[in-house]
């Protein structure tokens, strides 16, 4: 189990909340790296898990941004990072396939966030489908996984 202390919101990347990983942390297992590289993917340079997303961002009103730091310092962040590894697929604004190899982790506290967010901002946020995104093909960035639904819309395949 990883621990991470996050201060607040990232004023810089629109106000998302993003649980940095130091690259160390990731220990990529031989036949997630073997698959990357037999299909051309970039390993991406940063890690993190998104705790709120930069669809969620214009649901948080200005006046409520206090608040929220408030909420994000109450937590105990911690991440546990599992074996299961999946690529997905999603077709960007100019109908580019972007791929993702991400790692699903665990994070514990992460549903009573969303879950006490959502009363405060007055907006059902839903559940979120905590992963990192380790590969990339097609685009820098991930695809962005809000939901259990959106993770199987964009399911390809198990790397197993």
């Amino acid at each position: 189990m990883i621990e991470i202390h996050v201060a607040s919101t990232d004023k810089s990347d629109g106000g998302s909340l993003l649980l940095p990983i130091q690259p160390q942390l990731i220990n990529i297992p031989s036949r997630v790296a073997d698959f990357a590289r037999a299909n051309e993917f970039t390993q991406k340079e940063e890690f993190h898990v998104t705790a709120i997303g930069k669809r969620w961002t214009p649901l948080i009103p200005e006046n409520l941004q206090k608040s929220v730091d408030m909420l994000v310092e109450s937590v105990d962040w911690k991440i546990d990072l599992n074996d299961r590894y999946f690529v997905l697929s999603k077709h960007g604004d100019n109908n580019e396939e972007k791929l993702s190899i991400v790692q699903l982790v665990e994070v514990p506290a992460l549903n009573q966030f969303i879950f006490n967010l959502s009363k405060l901002i007055q907006q059902d946020l839903g559940k979120p489908y905590p992963h990192i995104t380790i590969f990339t093909k097609g685009s820098n960035g991930g695809i962005g996984i809000y939901s259990e639904d959106e993770f199987k819309n964009h399911f390809v395949k198990e790397i197993t």
